[in-house]
């Protein structure tokens, strides 16, 4: 006969790992406060994740960049990452931040119904030059780049990077950011997107094809995470 399970050998439930590092919440809520953003649980991990994948760059030689900064919340987190682990004067000199700060690029068909809503709704239009300049006073030398991709992204120096961080919610611009950056990218260098999700009723569902197009046409590897979010490193 089979023995009763106790309910003590019942197996123990999963944790919240990033509960357990007081230093990166310390940072997200001082990041959060920056850019007067509100709480936001999907969030907090996900960008725990972001962190965790970006300190997998650490050595290797080049600049940081975010695509989609909206107000900038994640970028302050990273440029506090730098100055935390890496150089405790950082002023932000070789990070970049790109975005429109004027919302959303048309989606396409790939993105859903959801997404073309959001971007009718002028969804992340309530943010500016100067809001993200106001989030980034802490590091004051900060590159912030205003334009829409890809063009914009013909005006950014010519030069190699470690991480990059893509946060554009749809299909074409992650297309566009990820061809861009890979061949930027020093070996040993990570990219992290976004919103490879799924998420709850499909929003920005353009960014999971967009990223197993480019990585299968290439032939890379790329880790989905639980939090929605998806990392590839350059070997």
């Amino acid at each position: 006969m089979f023995k009763k399970k106790k309910l003590e050998d019942k197996p123990p439930q999963m944790i919240s790992v990033h509960l357990e590092y007081p230093l990166y919440n310390k940072h997200y809520e001082a990041a959060m406060h920056a850019a007067e953003m509100k709480e936001n649980p999907q969030r907090r991990v996900r960008w725990f994740h972001l962190i965790e994948m970006f300190k997998l760059s650490r050595g290797v030689e080049g600049a940081t960049l975010e695509a989609g900064s909206y107000r900038g919340m994640a970028s302050n987190l990273i440029c506090q990452t730098i100055k935390e682990f890496e150089d405790p004067h950082f002023k932000g000199e070789t990070h970049f931040m790109v975005d429109s700060f004027e919302g959303l690029s048309e989606p396409v068909k790939a993105d859903g119904d959801i997404s073309h809503e959001r971007w009718a709704k002028k969804a992340f239009t309530n943010t500016s030059l100067d809001d993200v300049q106001q989030t980034m006073k802490e590091f004051p030398q900060v590159n912030i780049v205003q334009g829409w991709i890809p063009s914009v992204l013909q005006t950014l120096p010519e030069q190699r990077y470690r991480f990059i961080h893509i946060d554009v919610d749809i299909y074409q611009p992650t297309v566009d950011c990820f061809n861009y950056f890979y061949d930027k990218l020093n070996p040993g260098g990570v990219i992290v997107c976004d919103d490879f999700g799924p998420w709850p009723g499909g929003i920005w569902a353009g960014c999971a094809p967009a990223i197993k197009e480019c990585c299968e046409a290439r032939n890379i590897p790329y880790a989905v995470m639980d939090s929605g979010n998806v990392a590839i490193i350059k070997r």
